[in-house]
């Protein structure tokens, strides 16, 4: 895995400079192709945070070998209007721009470098957490209908320990979210860190299935079960929506591949039952119950469209 490492004061200048240069370049050029270059940047822009961290006395400014700089990137507004900033400032729409920037020539392979950049920055303990908060939203708001089908293109341990590492931080961002949000939006914030805990387990079984790796869906959904022992005292968990999304997804993986009987599968909803309220448990039962031989559609006809599926990997 790449290391991530604070930058050395004489790097501190250059890597702000670099920085500084690909933001100026996006105002002139449509595409920055040199794809190397631009995961390099992106790993370049958090050691510098690193350093940026522990020897910034003040705003705008930085020591270097005793001596204090001013520290400032030249951006642009929304209305393209330029405006000063710190580097800690621009993480979200630097890292968006960036990947933006990559996608433009993305192949598989490029897909996994970039995934074990951002996984690199996700594990480092220095990182701040609202940074890789922002990284993972960063990453969302690039993929935003493309993720969920790179990532299983991917060597599954890269796919499995990257959506882990991503639910962790979810998770932990879940103990204190007033610290990351404000009042006004906390609520909807809260909400989202729910649901982006679902949609990575949901990845997750996902990858597994891509893999034919069946026994290990069924093993990882009793293990997401297991670890409600471990969240369920999270004041701000979803714990109803994910017990809810679990036996979902343990109904309808097994009415596919019959890995447990019905028997067995009733028995794990009566376990978790207190978790979900009466009409959900109604749903799960008629669901599990669901007899495919007994389901007729009547006159019916059914189309299928031309398709055109361009790929560039």
């Amino acid at each position: 895995m790449t290391q991530i490492k604070e930058c050395k004061a004489s790097k501190y200048i250059e890597n702000l400079n670099e920085i500084n240069s690909f933001i100026q370049a996006k105002k002139k050029i449509d595409t920055l192709d040199n794809t190397e270059r631009l995961l390099n940047l992106i790993k370049i822009y958090f050691e510098t945070i690193l350093y940026h961290q522990t020897h910034s006395p003040s705003k705008f400014h930085v020591k270097i070998k005793g001596k204090i700089y001013e520290s400032v990137l030249n951006a642009f507004d929304e209305n393209g209007n330029p405006i000063k900033l710190e580097i800690k400032d621009i993480s979200e729409r630097f890292i968006i721009d960036v990947i933006k920037e990559i996608r433009k020539n993305l192949t598989v392979e490029l897909f996994e470098k970039l995934i074990i950049l951002l996984n690199s920055i996700l594990v480092n303990r220095r990182v701040l957490k609202i940074h890789k908060l922002l990284l993972i939203n960063s990453e969302n708001n690039s993929f935003q209908n493309e993720w969920d089908k790179l990532i299983r293109l991917i060597p599954e341990k890269l796919a499995t320990e990257s959506l882990q590492i991503r639910k962790k931080i979810i998770t932990e961002v879940l103990k204190a979210p007033s610290s990351y949000q404000n009042d006004e939006h906390l609520n909807e914030f809260i909400d989202t860190l729910n649901r982006a805990y679902i949609f990575y387990t949901k990845f997750l079984i996902k990858v597994q299935i891509a893999n034919n790796h069946i026994i290990d869906v069924f093993k990882t959904i009793q293990d997401e079960l297991n670890v409600l022992n471990s969240i369920k005292d999270i004041k701000h968990a979803d714990i109803k929506s994910i017990v809810y999304f679990l036996l979902n997804e343990l109904t309808s993986n097994n009415n596919l591949f019959l890995f447990d009987t019905k028997d067995e599968i009733k028995n794990v909803l009566e376990d978790y039952k207190e978790y979900i309220d009466e009409e959900q448990l109604s749903n799960l039962r008629e669901f599990l119950n669901f007899n495919p031989e007994n389901f007729t559609l009547g006159n019916a006809t059914v189309e299928l469209a031309n398709q055109f599926l361009k790929c560039r990997m």
